[in-house]
C-alpha cells in the first residue's frame, strides 16, 4: 500500500498537484482586470440603454459567481484549447422586464450587452466576442481566459435596497476620488444583498428561466461549513481530472455535486483522514453516479446534465472507472513508489511531481496494520469427550 497524499497536497516543497492548479499571478491580474473594465464598459452602456428605454436610468448591479467565489478556480491543463474563466453576472430590476413582454426584454437586454462588450472588445484588442451562449455574453481575451455575463432580473424592491446602498457608500466616501467610491460601491456588491428567490435569468431562446446562482453558492459554501477544506480540495482534484482527459460535457457543479454525495454517504465522522484515501473513495462511487439523474441539490426537481448525449455518458462512465482502477491500484496494491507515481500521473497528467520519495509505503502498511479495528471472536465450542 502507498500513502501518495503529498503528490495531490501538502508538500513542502510546494510542487504537488493542488498547488500547480492555482492561478499563476499574472492570470489572476488578467481576469481581474478584464472584469473591471466590463463592468464599466456596461455600467455606461446598460444605463444609456435603459433611459432609451423605459425614460429612466438604470445602472446595473454585478455579482462574481462561480467557480471563483466557490474557491475552486484550477488553472486549465491544457491551455489552449482550454480556457480560464470567470462568470460576473449583471442585474437589472424587473421594471426592465415589465417594460415590456418577457420576450421582447430578453432580447433587448442581450442587445445591449452584446453591443456593448462587441466595442470593448475591438477597443481592448481581445481576441473574440461570443454570442453562442444561450444563457450569457462571453468576451475571449485570449486563447487561454474568458469572462462570461450571464443577464439577471431581480425584484424592483430589492434592486431598490441595493442602488440605496450604493448611493450612502458614495455619500460616505466624501472627498474621495472616484476610483475609490467605485470600490465602494463593487464591496457592496456581495451575495448577501442578493435576494434569495424570484430571479430570473435571460435565455437567447426561452426568454427568461427562474435561476438563482446564490442558492448554488450558499450550499456550497454550508457543505464547507459540514466538511471542511477537504471538499473543496477535493473538487478540485475532479475538476484537474476532468481537464487532463478533457471531459468538458462534465460541469464544474456536477463533479461538485457527486463529491459532496460521497462525503454525506460516508458522514463527517468516517470521512478518511488523508485526501488520496478521500479521492479514492469518490472514484469508487463515480461511475455508478454518473449513471444516473443528477440532481441539483438546491432544486431536486431540476436535473443537471441534461444535454448529455448516450456517448458522452458512457465516456464519462469509463473515464471514471479508468481513475478509480489508477487510484486503487496506487493506493492500495502498490508497493513501488514509481509505480504508484505512473499511475496517479495517469489520472492527473504530468502536473503530478515525478517523486517518488514524497511516497510512503511501509510507514502506511504499518498504519493500516494498527488501524485495523480488533475483531474477537467467541471461542470455539468443545464438546465432552471421554478419555479411555
Amino acid at each position: 500500500m502507498a500513502n501518495v497524499e503529498k503528490l495531490l497536497h501538502g508538500s513542502s516543497e510546494g510542487v504537488d498537484l493542488l498547488t500547480k492548479l492555482d492561478l499563476l499571478p499574472p492570470e489572476t491580474r488578467l481576469l481581474k482586470t478584464a472584469k473591471a473594465k466590463v463592468r464599466e464598459h456596461l455600467r455606461i452602456a446598460i444605463s444609456e440603454g435603459t433611459k432609451e428605454r423605459l425614460g429612466v436610468t438604470i445602472a446595473p448591479r454585478f455579482f462574481t459567481q462561480g467557480s471563483d467565489t466557490y474557491k475552486t478556480l484550477n488553472r486549465p491543463a491544457w491551455m489552449p484549447p482550454q480556457q480560464m474563466d470567470l462568470d460576473d453576472g449583471v442585474y437589472l430590476p424587473m421594471m426592465f422586464v415589465k417594460g415590456a413582454t418577457p420576450s421582447q426584454a430578453s432580447p433587448f437586454f442581450f442587445a445591449i450587452v452584446d453591443t456593448a462588450l462587441k466595442a470593448l472588445v475591438k477597443r481592448e484588442g481581445w481576441q473574440a466576442f461570443d454570442d453562442s451562449k444561450d444563457t450569457c455574453a462571453r468576451v475571449v481575451i485570449n486563447d487561454t481566459a474568458h469572462v462570461d455575463v450571464p443577464l439577471y432580473a431581480i425584484p424592483d424592491d430589492e434592486f431598490g435596497k441595493l442602488t440605496k446602498a450604493a448611493m450612502k457608500a458614495m455619500v460616505a466616501a466624501d472627498g474621495a476620488d472616484f476610483d475609490f467610491m467605485r470600490s465602494r460601491i463593487d464591496r457592496l456588491d456581495s451575495w448577501d444583498a442578493l435576494p434569495s428567490d424570484k430571479v430570473l435569468l435571460a435565455h437567447r431562446k426561452d426568454d427568461w428561466k427562474p435561476s438563482d446562482p446564490r442558492k448554488m453558492h450558499e450550499w456550497f459554501l454550508a457543505s464547507i461549513e459540514d466538511f471542511g477544506e477537504r471538499l473543496r480540495r477535493e473538487c478540485r482534484y475532479l475538476k484537474a481530472w476532468r481537464d487532463h482527459h478533457k471531459l468538458g460535457h462534465i460541469s464544474s457543479i456536477i463533479l461538485m455535486v457527486y463529491a459532496w454525495t460521497v462525503f454525506e454517504e460516508i458522514g463527517q465522522l468516517h470521512v478518511p483522514a488523508r485526501d488520496d484515501l478521500m479521492l479514492l473513495k469518490i472514484a469508487e462511487r463515480l461511475p455508478d453516479l454518473f449513471s444516473r439523474e443528477i440532481e441539483n441539490p438546491t432544486n431536486p426537481e431540476e436535473l443537471l446534465g441534461l444535454g448529455w448525449s448516450h456517448e458522452e455518458r458512457r465516456t464519462a462512465i469509463q473515464a471514471a472507472s479508468m481513475m478509480r482502477e489508477d487510484l486503487d491500484m496506487a493506493i492500495n496494491h502498490c508497493w513501488q513508489p514509481e509505480v504508484a507515481v505512473s499511475r496517479i500521473r495517469s489520472v492527473f497528467g504530468s502536473r503530478i511531481p515525478n517523486r517518488p520519495d514524497l511516497i510512503s509505503v511501509k510507514a502506511v502498511a504499518a498504519a493500516t496494520v494498527a488501524a485495523t479495528p480488533v475483531v474477537y471472536s467467541p471461542a470455539p465450542e468443545v464438546g465432552r469427550s471421554t478419555s479411555g
